[in-house]
């Protein structure tokens, strides 16, 4: 169900933008006998007076592109005209005062507000997305019902993740609107194209946040041409109904003016819409994008040229570009006219260069220009007055206007970021200028050779009188920012009445408009009937709309755009041969991948009609050979060829396989030559099989025919097939399969095997342990299943083999063969016998004690090495020899694990990897000293002191292995064991006195 708009008073409270005044605008009208749609109210700039015209809806993001022109009679109806009469007014609400009288405005909103039905239906949220490449997006806008939000898509990005960006968070919209190029199943948003294909992959994500901020039963509808035409379009259209969950309406045809075929009815609808669709009588164009086609020659006679034109129907904005592939295709043969084609494209564009080739893409790179529309009704004059910048000005003056904030406009391909404005109705670029005489934009350069806009060039003179003022206004965000120079009740320096008009310069798309609210000054001065209207780069470009010539009315507007169209593109072949004699041959240009645009009629099929001699006839030839044979030459293919001219014939020299295997060869004499390179192994005796070649015969003028070649190839007897293999195992291995296949016969006869040789060394077992001899037949299993047995103790490695052979009975046998490769392994050395306990004294020399012989190897060859641990400190043994040799250390007897001389000694043998140990014992004994008398004489009475040096034990006392000596014990007497015992370094008493020896020696 639709949503009725039951309020029979529209109040609108929007502030103006820059909240400089706190007034609110108040408008009375009454509702059409319709049902109505409301939206909540977006602020906007306020306008003068309560005309609604005045009211328009706010545009968010504006980044407006081209405009288009609308036909005459372009204002629509407004949902709720002031003053009409409506039936369902509620006439319990108050009535309102006279519009000039808002003392009383807050008293009478809240007057109105309380006599409102609490129960009201609330009101409809429809959001019009509009992208900026639309032509006249802003006269589009301009015819919206005020409360829809409007949001220009911009062209240089992604429209679909602006669309999803823009909705983010929100809820509860009733209805979406989408104005943009389409063709069937395509819509051009920003730049990208949304498709069936991205829809449901990259895109998906962004419909499903579209779908989110509608209602349940929210509606989508979309204005895009042939969006939804054919069963491309269809699919789209579902899709966009599926992933976002909205009721979809959607165009079959031309979206735009009846007069270029248009409508605005959405033919295709899915689910149950609630919304209207909008309807834009006044609008001049279609949306449908530029479309790119090739039409040319049908036909043509070898020989003579062909000729293609290339156009680019609709148009794009200057300074922009638009492009397509160009590609030649032979549909017939190959021939050298797609080699011509590069070059006529490039010869076409030579004397055009807003066109470039690279061999592939076309590209249209019109440069920066405007197009003025014609005078169109309707003037689009917002009053800036009260929310614009006045401009203190008077007579034959300028007045510098710098924009801030980082905006600028690109006027004739430069960029400004200030303006001058003139009082005499323009404003230039670069400079000032005051010079109110008017000129012919024809005759030259004007305004001091400045870039400069003139809506109305003439002598004007601001602030002559009262409200006789100059105003300036900048609107828009970043990079969508509308700059508005407003001349307002401004009079003519020879006359008395005022004008009103405006210039409006839009950054985004470089459009220029100017808006005509009151012209009608004096008759001598009426209309622009005394002024200048146009536009000049300060140099040689202009566009000069009237000069001194009645050719405005009040409340019209003109729109300067950088709309461009290219002209169509004639390409000629010039002279076309076709080098490959034929009946006819046919080739196509084709157009492809269209950039900032689509495609109309995408190729031309263009067919060169024959003029060439008969061409030669090939006869097929057949040959026999068979599957064994070697390479031979069969025949010569040419001998049954004919030629109608009796041109002398020749073959193109070819090589390869057939189709059934083999291998051709034909040369320039026509000699043929085959080989069955093995392909036919599998034919047996009686079969055979037919392979082909085809072979191009020539003329020598052009002409050509081709012509197939067959050899029937007969099957032999062939040879089984034996496997050979090879293993390698160690010495003493056990069991290692030999690792053969059974053997094969392609002929699938019966074989019998026969083993034929042995290894030297070693045996052959079958599976079960059985030995094999030499001479024994075997079965294929047996074969498969042979173990071969390694013997042992080999000195070096061996190499033998073990031979077999195969015979089906009829071909000669053939022998496998498995090489056997049997390698030594290293066996550890062992001991031999026991080696004997030693004794040494301490300080012994021990000449060599030879333990080789208590070891051996079972390896013949290896050779041993020798380590030995816990021998007694000073002995050694050699690594190689096995020889113990050195001096005992004089304290060895002392050593040992228990320091008691007595070692463990144990020998080890090294061999390649191999170890073996033998332990002794070597016990190292002290040797006692020896000594020797000493006497010494002394006087009765008298004492005897004798030093170390020549004491006892220093004078003649010696130890074999240099131990130091003390004196342990003494006593009495000359006899051994009699006398007393004394003490050492005490005093020992004696038969003839005392002796006191000292421990070392002296006395």
């Amino acid at each position: 169900m639709k949503k009725p708009f039951q309020r029979p008073f529209f109040i609108d409270r929007r502030r103006s933008t820059s909240e400089a005044a706190d007034a609110k605008a108040l408008y009375f009208e009454s509702v059409e006998p319709r049902v109505l749609y409301s939206a909540v109210p977006l602020e906007t700039t306020p306008t003068g007076g309560s005309d609604p015209e005045d009211s328009k809806p706010a545009v968010q993001d504006v980044a407006p592109a081209q405009e288009a022109v609308p036909s005459s009679g372009e204002s629509s109806t407004p949902l709720i005209q002031e003053g009409e009469a409506n039936e369902s007014m509620d006439s319990s609400l108050p009535v309102p005062p006279d519009a000039t009288d808002r003392s009383t405005e807050d008293a009478l909103i809240q007057e109105i507000n309380a006599s409102a039905d609490p129960n009201g239906v609330s009101e409809r949220q429809e959001i019009v997305f509009i992208s900026a490449d639309v032509y006249d997006h802003d006269y589009l806008a301009s015819q919206l019902d005020p409360r829809m939000e409007v949001i220009l898509i911009d062209i240089s990005s992604d429209g679909v993740n602006q669309m999803a960006t823009a909705l983010q968070g929100r809820s509860g919209i009733d209805a979406i609107h989408l104005i943009t190029h389409g063709s069937a199943g395509e819509l051009y948003l920003g730049d990208v194209v949304l498709d069936a294909a991205n829809m449901s992959g990259e895109y998906a994500d962004e419909l499903a946040m579209i779908g989110a901020a509608l209602s349940s039963d929210g509606d989508f509808l979309i204005y895009g041409c042939e969006f939804a035409a054919g069963d491309t379009g269809t699919v789209a259209a579902g899709l966009i109904a599926a992933l976002t969950g909205a009721d979809v309406a959607a165009s079959t045809d031309d979206t735009g003016a009846t007069a270029l075929g248009g409508d605005w009815d959405l033919e295709y609808r899915t689910g149950n819409l609630d919304s209207d669709a909008l309807s834009m009588p006044g609008y001049g164009a279609l949306l449908a994008p530029p479309v790119w086609s090739i039409s040319g020659s049908a036909s043509v006679t070898e020989g003579s040229s062909a000729s293609y034109t290339l156009s680019l129907a609709g148009s794009i904005m200057s300074g922009t570009t638009a492009s397509v592939n160009l590609a030649l295709t032979d549909l017939t043969t190959t021939s050298g006219d797609h080699a011509n084609f590069v070059t006529a494209v490039n010869s076409a564009i030579a004397s055009r260069p807003e066109l470039s080739f690279d061999g592939t893409t076309l590209t249209y790179s019109p440069p920066i220009s405007y197009t003025p529309s014609s005078l169109l009704s309707g003037s689009n004059y917002t009053d800036i007055s009260g929310t614009g910048t006045p401009v203190s000005m008077t007579d034959d003056s300028n007045w510098l206007w710098t924009f801030g904030s980082g905006a600028t406009f690109n006027f004739y391909g430069g960029t400004y970021t200030q303006l001058y404005v003139g009082s005499n109705g323009f404003v230039t670029f670069g400079g000032g200028s005051n010079d109110y005489t008017n000129e012919d934009l024809t005759g030259g350069n004007t305004l001091d050779n400045l870039p400069a806009i003139m809506p109305l060039w003439d002598d004007w003179n601001p602030g002559a009188t009262s409200g006789n003022e100059v105003f300036v206004q900048m609107t828009g965000t970043a990079g969508n920012h509308q700059y508005i120079v407003q001349w307002s009740n401004i009079v003519h320096y020879n006359a008395s009445q005022t004008a009103s008009f405006q210039m409006v310069l839009s950054e985004s798309d470089g459009s220029i408009e100017f808006r005509y609210q009151d012209v009608d000054v004096e008759t001598a001065y009426d209309f622009g009937s005394s002024a200048t209207i146009g536009i000049s780069n300060g140099s040689t470009q202009y566009s000069q709309f009237s000069f001194e010539t009645t050719s405005l009315t009040n409340n019209s507007r003109i729109v300067y755009t950088r709309a461009a169209t290219m002209a169509p593109l004639t390409i000629s072949l010039g002279t076309v041969n076709d080098t490959t004699p034929e009946p006819s041959e046919t080739f196509r240009i084709s157009l492809s991948s269209p950039s900032n645009s689509t495609l109309g009629t995408p190729q031309a099929n263009t067919t060169i009609l024959d003029n060439d001699p008969a061409a030669p006839v090939g006869v097929d030839d057949h040959y026999t050979a068979g599957e064994n044979d070697a390479s031979a030459v069969l025949g010569n293919a040419l001998s049954n060829d004919t030629d109608a001219n009796l041109d002398s014939l020749s073959a193109t020299p070819a090589s390869g396989g057939g189709s059934a295997g083999g291998l051709f060869s034909i040369a320039t004499n026509g000699q043929v030559t085959f080989d069955p390179n093995g392909d036919f192994e599998d034919l047996a005796v009686g079969e055979s099989r037919d392979t082909v070649f085809t072979y191009t015969v020539n003329d020598g003028n052009g002409g050509s025919d081709t012509a197939e070649i067959t050899v029937t190839v007969q099957g032999a007897n062939d040879a089984p097939t034996a496997d050979s293999a090879s293993i390698t195992v160690d010495e003493e291995s056990e069991d290692t399969p030999l690792g053969l296949s059974a053997p094969s016969d392609i002929d699938g006869d019966s074989l019998t095997i026969i083993v034929t040789a042995l290894p030297s060394v070693g045996s052959v077992t079958l599976a079960d342990g059985s030995p094999v001899t030499n001479g024994m037949s075997l079965s294929a299993a047996q074969l498969t299943g042979l173990q071969f047995d390694a013997p042992a103790e080999l000195a070096s490695a061996v190499s033998t083999a073990f031979t077999y052979s195969v015979s089906d009975g009829t071909a000669p046998a053939v022998t496998g063969t498995v090489a056997i490769t049997i390698n030594p392994i290293n066996d550890s050395p062992v001991a031999v016998g026991t080696i004997s306990n030693q004794t040494s004294d301490d300080a012994d020399t021990v000449a060599g004690f030879d333990i080789t012989g208590f070891f051996s190897d079972p390896d013949t060859g290896d050779s041993l090495e020798y380590s030995a641990t816990g021998l007694p400190a000073g002995l050694s043994i050699d690594l190689n020899t096995g020889v113990i040799s050195g001096t005992v250390d004089p304290s060895a007897s002392v050593g040992g694990p228990l320091s008691d001389g007595v070692y463990t000694v144990v020998i080890t043998d090294d061999g390649n990897g191999g170890t073996v140990t033998q332990s002794f014992t070597w016990t190292v004994s002290n040797p006692a000293p020896t000594a020797v008398n000493d006497t010494g004489a002394v006087d009765e009475d008298a004492t005897l002191t004798v030093n170390q040096a020549n004491g006892v034990i220093d004078n003649n006392d010696t130890d074999p292995d240099g131990d130091t000596l003390t004196v342990s014990a003494i006593r009495t007497g000359t006899e051994a064991g009699a006398g007393t015992a004394g003490t050492v370094n005490g005093t020992t008493t004696g038969t003839y006195g005392t002796l006191t020896l000292n421990s070392d020696g002296s006395y």
